[in-house]
């Protein structure tokens, strides 16, 4: 026997599903608008402001079209000055090319709808997608060695380098990882979606690959120097890539890392890595391996370096720290040229550790221990900010990536302070600081620069 149902029941019916369906139709509304907060979520400082449903309205371009009005002037003011050609710098004209390339590209980003063209994906899905033991299973899975592995770890303000770090490192190196390394992957992620998911589409799919993670161990219990964590920290993609360049973040890098007079050091003293000792500065039989080092993954990450990341005494300078976890695993270390070294290649290669890039760190420059380099003190550094800002994209990533152009510009406006007040390294009572020159009848001492330090 069918049952009729009554029109009464037939529209109570009805009624029940148009109300499910508004229920739903104003949760899919509220997440999309949830989404688009996310989508538009700005890092550090910038002003934050979502969109409606339908795409209207947009305001998010408030926080940082202000920002790159600011990039641009200081850009165009600072590198103008930097790059106007000098003659012992470079011809003017070449100088200015690189500018013009610069300020309108800037332009152009400044004027591009952020929608256009580009997924600003939410931060949650970022997480998935820069995870680090995920692209460890699909490299190994297509059997991909990449050349290089840049491993970046930071903590506090050293964080807000990470995303234009990995896009500098990346730049160079199309066929590179970039495994990215902080105390909290999702916070990190959630701060900068913007500049991650601006790299993750420019250079993930097709060329560079960058991944996110916590650090492996809780390395606080042993120093709260946080300096020494790169050190102790095994690279997840180290059997992924053939070497991994373990280096300052706060470098921005304009020149490859792995270049023939490294190889060539690593040969020569029959070591597994590049890198140097430094001089006259040995304390109990520890001495500093510096903290710029490329290293031979097969050979270097060997058992006993790893059981000596574990376990060494991880108190003190993090370049000594360094120094006993090579001597720990018995790797062997590169000759320290004094007075009594005649062999050229000992001395050369004793001796060569380049930075491959611009060092904005946040200690050096004003009233600091030590100097920025400016073109006051240094013959080419003209041309590492030409050199810098000609890097492809970069004017896309100073659009997206908020925290590194700030941190870029941050390091411009310390030299041109430095370099307007005349400073040099001076001893100041007991310390050595960069400040201006102190009155004649003042002066100790004049040390240097120390710009490779």
């Amino acid at each position: 026997m069918v049952r009729k149902i009554s029109p009464t029941r037939n529209r109570q019916a009805m009624l029940v599903i148009g109300v499910i369906a508004t229920m739903l139709i104003v949760f899919q509304a509220n997440a999309i608008m949830n989404l688009s907060r996310l989508r538009f979520f700005d890092d550090d400082d910038c002003v934050h402001h979502s969109t409606t449903a339908s795409g209207n309205a947009i305001d998010v371009e408030v926080g940082q079209q202000a920002a790159l009005e600011d990039v641009l002037k200081i850009t165009q003011d600072v590198t103008a000055e930097v790059c106007r050609g000098n003659d012992q710098y470079r011809p003017a004209a070449a100088a200015m090319e690189e500018v013009a390339f610069l300020l309108e590209g800037v332009g152009d980003a400044t004027n591009r709808r952020r929608t256009s063209s580009l997924p600003i994906r939410a931060w949650s899905s970022l997480v998935a997608d820069l995870d680090c033991n995920a692209l460890h299973r699909r490299l190994t899975k297509l059997k991909t060695t990449v050349q290089v592995n840049f491993l970046a770890t930071g903590t506090n303000n050293h964080t807000q380098f990470l995303t234009s770090y990995a896009f500098f490192a990346i730049s160079w190196y199309p066929n590179a990882t970039v495994e990215i390394v902080t105390p909290n992957h999702t916070d990190f992620i959630r701060t900068h979606a913007r500049g991650l998911s601006w790299l993750h589409h420019q250079h993930g799919p097709t060329r560079g690959r960058i991944c996110v993670r916590d650090f492996a161990e809780d390395h606080a219990n042993r120093t709260l120097l946080t300096n020494t964590w790169r050190f102790m920290e095994p690279p997840i993609l180290r059997k992924n890539s053939e070497y991994t360049y373990i280096g300052d973040v706060d470098i921005y890098m304009y020149e490859p890392v792995v270049e023939p007079n490294r190889l060539r050091q690593m040969e020569h003293f029959g070591i597994p890595y590049s890198n140097v000792i430094r001089r006259n500065d040995f304390v109990d039989g520890d001495g500093r391996l510096t903290g710029l080092m490329l290293v031979r993954n097969d050979d270097f990450y060997t058992p006993a370096l790893l059981r000596a990341q574990k376990t060494i005494d991880a108190t003190g300078n993090d370049e000594r720290v360094s120094y006993r976890i090579v001597q720990s695993a018995k790797l062997g270390f590169p000759i320290v040229p004094d007075e009594n070294t005649t062999d050229p290649d000992d001395i050369a290669l004793g001796t060569y550790r380049p930075e491959h890039g611009m060092h904005l760190s946040l200690s050096r420059g004003p009233y600091g221990g030590m100097c920025l380099i400016s073109w006051k003190n240094h013959a080419n550094y003209a041309d590492r900010w030409c050199v810098m800002l000609s890097t492809p994209h970069i004017t896309e990533m100073l659009y997206y990536d908020y925290s590194g152009y700030s941190m870029m510009l941050f390091g411009i406006e310390k030299v041109e302070a430095q370099f307007n007040q005349n400073m040099s390294m001076y001893t100041v009572g007991t310390k050595k600081l960069c400040v201006p020159p102190p009155p004649p009848n003042e002066q100790e001492s004049t040390i240097g620069n120390h710009d490779h330090e």
